[in-house]
């Protein structure tokens, strides 16, 4: 089964943004951030109220979610950036799914990632994105599809591919 994408700079930024509480280092830095500051505000002080504790957490979460958003913020433009046509990220993918792997072909690259290297493969939103390793991705809009219907069937048989691979690796 094959896809050609033309991947543009808002398709990283939603798919980003779509990721971002999904992903449970996320929230395991919103609770190191949290502890963190409170601990700083509670040590500024040394006669507290349960009103003072109450507050002091309440500006902890909230602390710690804006840092933790500013840091998206950051790396998305960080991210904008560094990235161009030239890099083979944005512009036009070929994708082709066999039982081999997912094939990609660029204006600069040619790959194929075997189903023992796709970490995982979901359906967010309207994307079909393939989780390679750390941050090594592929992303498929659903827009490019005729319909829903051939969007879930391109989905259904690269996850179908993937479990027979993962099927015949274990054997």
């Amino acid at each position: 089964m094959q896809i050609n994408v033309n991947i543009k700079y808002k398709d990283l930024v939603l798919i980003s943004i779509l990721l971002f509480p999904r992903l449970r280092s996320n929230w395991i830095l919103l609770g190191i951030f949290t502890i963190c500051i409170f601990l700083f505000i509670y040590f500024q002080k040394v006669h507290y109220t349960s009103t003072d504790y109450i507050i002091t957490l309440l500006a902890s979460v909230i602390g710690s979610i804006v840092g933790i958003l500013s840091t998206l913020f950051f790396n998305i433009i960080i991210m904008l950036l560094s990235i161009n046509k030239r890099s083979g990220i944005l512009g036009e993918h070929n994708y082709t799914i066999t039982k081999e792997g997912l094939h990609e072909i660029t204006t600069v690259n040619e790959s194929t990632q075997k189903w023992s290297g796709v970490k995982s493969i979901k359906m967010i939103n309207n994307y079909i994105y393939f989780h390679i390793y750390a941050n090594l991705f592929h992303i498929i809009p659903g827009r490019f599809f005729t319909d829903k219907n051939h969007f879930k069937q391109f989905y259904n048989e690269a996850l179908q591919l993937k479990n027979s691979a993962k099927k015949q690796e274990n054997q």
